[in-house]
């Protein structure tokens, strides 16, 4: 199983596809890949006002409050609101508008384009233990600091808004050392 540790360093701030904000752009693949053409895309973004979501057509996402009272978004034919650490999937073709509820947000996105790849589990943890099969990936991303695990001789402490990719077939262990959470994802070939 081969481990990536991403700072912020390796990010990167772009501008959205709507032009209405900025997002940080955790990991896309494949390599080179823009916001038209990713396979896969894990970002962040605060949402500091109402505006629509860009499209994405052919990509599942799964998107996490991390911070804030809560998001409201508006699909047309209905409405969802979310509360942080509860992870909500949608089509990302549909392209709500996004209202915060008191005040900014700030989200974690975990995008997959059909027919290559498939989401299998996404979930706020406090700890992880997972066994990957070949082809698969992990994301993870630390909402708070003191996440760790290791992988050969190889020891890796996450603080807080790094990520860890996790790819291959294998075992993967993680744990905090302040009770804290983190998201992680599966993504599974379609």
């Amino acid at each position: 199983m081969k481990l990536t540790h991403l700072t912020q360093a390796d990010f990167q701030i772009k501008p959205w596809k709507n032009g209405k904000g900025t997002t940080a752009d955790l990991f896309m693949s494949p390599a080179g890949a823009t916001h038209d053409t990713f396979d896969l895309r894990f970002s962040m973004a605060p949402i500091v006002e109402d505006g629509p979501f860009s499209s994405f057509p052919s990509a599942d996402r799964r998107i996490t409050m991390i911070e804030g009272n809560g998001l409201d978004l508006d699909f047309g034919d209905f409405s969802q609101r979310l509360v942080r650490f509860e992870p909500f999937g949608f089509d990302t073709e549909l392209a709500p508008m996004g209202s915060p509820v008191d005040g900014p947000v700030r989200v974690v996105n975990v995008m997959a384009r059909r027919p290559k790849w498939q989401i299998a589990d996404c979930n706020v943890v406090d700890a992880v233990s997972a066994k990957l099969l070949p082809g698969e990936l992990c994301f993870f991303f630390a909402i708070d600091a003191g996440w760790q695990t290791r992988n050969a001789e190889t020891y890796y402490t996450l603080g807080k808004h790094e990520v860890l990719l996790a790819e291959g077939a294998g075992s993967l262990e993680l744990t905090s050392n302040s009770s804290g959470k983190g998201i992680f994802a599966k993504i599974s070939p379609a």
